[in-house]
């Protein structure tokens, strides 16, 4: 499970990459970089939680904060220019 998430996200990212960029090459190494740096990012946290006893919960707290800002301005428009 844990070596399959990276993959699913860099995957999902490549309409985005395509977005700013055509060049294969860009898109290739983009996703090669995120994927090995989610990997080791997720063995990280996993000793961080050995260390820090409030880091899930700190964690937690962060996301649904982020999740509410989101749920707040769903409604409001952007104006440009």
């Amino acid at each position: 499970m844990v070596e399959t998430n990276p993959l699913i996200f860099a995957v999902d990212s490549i309409p985005a990459i395509f977005g700013i960029t055509t060049e294969a090459f860009i898109v290739f190494t983009s996703n090669v970089f995120a994927i090995l740096g989610l990997r080791s990012l997720y063995f990280v946290l996993v000793g961080l939680l050995r260390h820090f006893r409030y880091l899930k919960h700190g964690m937690a707290l962060v996301l649904v904060f982020i999740g509410f800002k989101m749920l707040v301005s769903f409604g409001k428009a952007i104006q440009l220019g």
